[in-house]
C-alpha cells in the first residue's frame, strides 16, 4: 500500500501567513521609500529656491543689503521668526540659538522686507524669509572695526500644505564691505599688498644673482605715499593741466611719456601742444570697482602701435638702457622704452625719506616666460608739464629689480626699498619737494630678451608705487 504525501491545512495556513507578512512588509517598505523620495525632492527644491534667493541678495550692494526694520518675533517653532529674539536679536545657528547677532538695519537704503515673500515651482508652494545681521570677527584686528565687520545673509525657505520637511531651510553667507580699507591700506576694496604681511618681496639679491625675498611690511618706514598708475594724460588737448584721473575709452596706441617728439615743433605749435611730452598721472586713489552686479571694465590696451606681441592688456615696455644708466628724455624717445607718471602739484612740502615699494602687474608680450631687470626711477617734475620742455625731470634715485620671472599671464610683481636717494654719513638722504612740485615715476626694463606689457589703471590690476614720507 503507497503512502500519501502533501501539505496539511495547518502548513498551508501558515505558508499563506508568512507569504502575508512578508508582501505586506514589501509595500510598507516601498511605501516608506516612496516617503522618503517625496520628502528628500521637497528638500532639494526648497534648498535651490533658497540657493537663487542668497544669490539675487548677495548681487545687491552693500549698502542696499540691510533690514528696513527689525522682524516681529514669532512663537511657532516651524516659522522662521522663531529665530528672531525677544531682544530684537537674531539666532542665526539652530543648532546652538546662544549665538545671536544683531539685525543691520537701514530704513533709507536697505532693501530688505522684514515680510514673508510667497513662492512656488507650479507643485510646491512656501514663502521665503530673508534676514541680514551684523558680524564680528575677533581675528580681523587690528585691520577691522571693533564690531561690525561684516554681514551675514541668512535665507530660509518653508514649505506650505505638507507635514515634511517640517524645519525650514537654511543657507548663509557672510558679505565684506567691497570698499573697506583695512588699516594701513589705500582706500581701496582690496588691501595694498606692500601693506599685507600675506605678500613676498624681493628686498635684494645675493651675489649670484638669486633674489633676496622677505615681507613687503617689513623695512618700510615712514608715512606711506600710494601712487596709483592712471592711463590718463596729464595735459588736455588744450595744454592744460590734468589733476585727476580720468575714464578710459578703449585701446590706444602710446602716450608720448618720455619726451617730445620734437622740441622745437612743440614749441612752435604751442596752441596745439602736439608732440610734447605728456606723462600719465598718478593719483592716491585706486581704479574704481564697479558696484555689482556690474562687470568689471575691459582690460585695454594701451600700444596699439607696437604690432606682433602677445599680451591682455596695458602698456608695452620694450629693453632699454641699464638701471645704472640714464634713460634718454630727449626729443624722439623711443616710448616703448619706460612709461612716465607725474602726481599732481603737492599741496604742501613733503619730504621723503628714500624708502617705499611697488606692486606691479606684468605679463610676457612674446608667448615666453620673460626673465627682466625692472628699473624704477624717481624723480622731480615741475608743477607745469610744459616746463618738462625746457627742464627734464630731476633724478632721485633709481631703484634695480634683477632677476624677475615674468609669465605669460598678468602676474604682480611686488618689491620694496629703501636707501633710494642714497646714504650720507651712515644714514639714508631724504628730499625736500616744495609745495607746487611734482613726484614723477619712470618705469623700465633692462636685460631682457623679449616684450614685458605693464598693466595698471584697471580694478584687477591697480598697480602702484608707494613712496615714504618722514
Amino acid at each position: 500500500m503507497r503512502r500519501e504525501t502533501g501539505f496539511t491545512i495547518v502548513e498551508m495556513l501558515v505558508a499563506i501567513l508568512l507569504l502575508t507578512v512578508g508582501v505586506l512588509t514589501t509595500i510598507s517598505v516601498l511605501s516608506a521609500g516612496q516617503r522618503l523620495t517625496l520628502v528628500a525632492e521637497r528638500q532639494t527644491t526648497l534648498a535651490h529656491r533658497a540657493q537663487r534667493e542668497l544669490e539675487r541678495l548677495q548681487s545687491l550692494s552693500y549698502s542696499q543689503l540691510a533690514m528696513t526694520a527689525a522682524p516681529t518675533r514669532s512663537t511657532d517653532p516651524a516659522n522662521p521668526n522663531f529665530y528672531v529674539t525677544a531682544g530684537g536679536a537674531f539666532s542665526y545657528d539652530r543648532n546652538d540659538t546662544s549665538q545671536t547677532e544683531s539685525f543691520a538695519i537701514d530704513a533709507t537704503n536697505g532693501a530688505i522686507s522684514t515680510t514673508a515673500q510667497p513662492w512656488t515651482d507650479g507643485r510646491l508652494s512656501g514663502f521665503v524669509y530673508d534676514y541680514v545681521t551684523w558680524t564680528t570677527d575677533p581675528k580681523c584686528a587690528p585691520g577691522c572695526p571693533a564690531s561690525n565687520d561684516y554681514k551675514r545673509i541668512t535665507v530660509m525657505v518653508t514649505l506650505t500644505g505638507a507635514a515634511h520637511p517640517s524645519k525650514p531651510v537654511l543657507v548663509s553667507t557672510v558679505v565684506a564691505d567691497p570698499s573697506a580699507a583695512p588699516t594701513g591700506a589705500p582706500k581701496n576694496s582690496v588691501q595694498n599688498p606692500l601693506d599685507s604681511p600675506n605678500t613676498t618681496c624681493q628686498v635684494g639679491t645675493n651675489a649670484d644673482g638669486s633674489p633676496i625675498l622677505g615681507l613687503c611690511s617689513n623695512g618700510i618706514s615712514g608715512t606711506p605715499i600710494d601712487n596709483y598708475l592712471y592711463d590718463t594724460s596729464s595735459l588736455d588737448s588744450a595744454g592744460h593741466d590734468v589733476l585727476s584721473r580720468l575714464p578710459i575709452l578703449g585701446d590706444h596706441a602710446t602716450h608720448q611719456t618720455l619726451g617730445p617728439v620734437s622740441n622745437l615743433l612743440c614749441i612752435v605749435l604751442s596752441l596745439v601742444f602736439s608732440g610734447c611730452q605728456d606723462p600719465n598721472l598718478m593719483g592716491s586713489t585706486p581704479p574704481p570697482t564697479p558696484v555689482a552686479p556690474n562687470p568689471l571694465p575691459p582690460v585695454y590696451k594701451y600700444s596699439t602701435d607696437v604690432t606682433g606681441d602677445t599680451y591682455t592688456g596695458g602698456h608695452v615696455l620694450k629693453q632699454d638702457v641699464s638701471c645704472a644708466t640714464a634713460p634718454s628724455w630727449s626729443a624722439g624717445a623711443n616710448q616703448n622704452r619706460g612709461d612716465f607718471w607725474v602726481t599732481p602739484p603737492l599741496s604742501s612740502n613733503t619730504t621723503l625719506n628714500g624708502s617705499g615699494g611697488a606692486t606691479l602687474y606684468m605679463q610676457s608680450a612674446n608667448g615666453v616666460t620673460a626673465n627682466v631687470t625692472i628699473c624704477l626711477g624717481i624723480y622731480v617734475a615741475p608743477q607745469t608739464i610744459l616746463g618738462l620742455l625746457n627742464t627734464p625731470p630731476i633724478t632721485l634715485g633709481v631703484q634695480a629689480l634683477a632677476n624677475v620671472s615674468v609669465p605669460t599671464v598678468p602676474t604682480p610683481v611686488s618689491f620694496t626699498f629703501s636707501s633710494a636717494f642714497g646714504i650720507s654719513g651712515g644714514q639714508p638722504n631724504t628730499y625736500a619737494f616744495l609745495a607746487g612740485k611734482r613726484i614723477g615715476i619712470r618705469v623700465w626694463i633692462a636685460a631682457s630678451a623679449g616684450d614685458v606689457a605693464l598693466l595698471y589703471d584697471h580694478p584687477r590690476f591697480a598697480s602702484v608705487v608707494q613712496v615714504n614720507a618722514q
